[in-house]
């Protein structure tokens, strides 16, 4: 396998969409937000895994920002993997991930505050389902313990992946989410099912320009609330993630929404949405 970063034109892109071995059907919101980041300049070069061809040179993985660089007729830098074997592909395709790193520091993490921020949201998820949103504090957990209990779910480079755009989403939307919770959930919608990578670009681009969205949209009435709690009490972040991920959820199925609220307190607590959430998805499956 060869691996490598790449400035892709839209000539080039044409060429490699010659090559689409894929089934999958073309999403154009998908391809729209993706154009839009790249047309703005915001298109950040590490979103999402490397354009990816087989031993035969077939396009595997990627369509949907070729597509984007063609629309918006621009440049745009990724990471591109060739000769990649076909049962490899295959192993990709169900989703097995890439071995959790032991050590941050020597992983080179530059982002380290954020990314023991992340690691140990998603590791308490693991441990204690959506109470995990209730407190940022490791409640006793040892770096250690962390990884182990996030091993399963990536790796350094995709905690800090997700660190940097939590850092960047909060700059750009002047902190309409922290930076953490941010980088939190993004990481766990994009591991949410096959096209959660997609779907989770989509959703927080449109959340942080606003740019499209109809009066009934899940994302618009989030976006609105959160700014409109901006300045006044601060918003717990179990408030905040339980209306993020409902307003996720609501979008992904195409469901329309005049009120978004999440209850959660009182006689009776509305369960956290399980997009994402490995804890609560198991607890549906017993």
């Amino acid at each position: 396998m060869k691996m490598g970063k790449q400035v892709i034109s839209p000539e080039r892109a044409k060429l490699w969409l010659a090559t689409n071995a894929s089934n999958r059907s073309v999403r154009k919101p998908v391809v729209g937000a993706y154009a839009r980041a790249m047309l703005a300049g915001k298109w950040m070069e590490d979103v999402g895994e490397p354009i990816t061809f087989d031993e035969d040179g077939n396009l595997t993985n990627g369509q949907h920002r070729l597509l984007a660089c063609v629309m918006a007729n621009c440049e745009f830098v990724s990471w591109v993997k060739s000769d990649v074997p076909l049962a490899a592909v295959k192993f990709m395709d169900r989703g097995i991930r890439r071995t959790f790193t032991d050590d941050l520091k020597m992983a080179g993490v530059v982002r380290a505050s954020t990314v023991a921020s992340i690691v140990t949201r998603i590791a308490s998820l693991e441990r204690s389902g959506d109470k995990a949103w209730a407190d940022t504090s490791k409640g006793g957990l040892s770096l250690n313990n962390i990884e182990r209990h996030a091993r399963r779910d990536a790796d350094v480079a995709g905690f800090d992946r997700a660190a940097q755009f939590g850092k960047q989403f909060n700059d750009r939307t002047r902190g309409l989410l922290p930076g953490g919770l941010a980088g939190s959930l993004h990481y766990l919608f994009e591991r949410a099912d096959e096209e959660g990578p997609e779907d989770a670009f989509a959703f927080f681009e449109a959340l942080a320009t606003g740019e499209g969205l109809a009066a009934d949209s899940p994302i618009l009435l989030l976006r609105e609330q959160l700014y409109q709690r901006q300045g006044k009490a601060r918003m717990l972040a179990r408030d905040m993630a339980g209306l993020t991920a409902k307003a996720f959820d609501a979008w992904r199925r195409g469901a329309p929404m005049r009120r978004l609220v999440f209850r959660a307190g009182g006689a009776k607590p509305e369960p956290f949405p399980s997009v994402g959430l490995p804890h609560n998805n198991r607890e549906e499956s017993a």
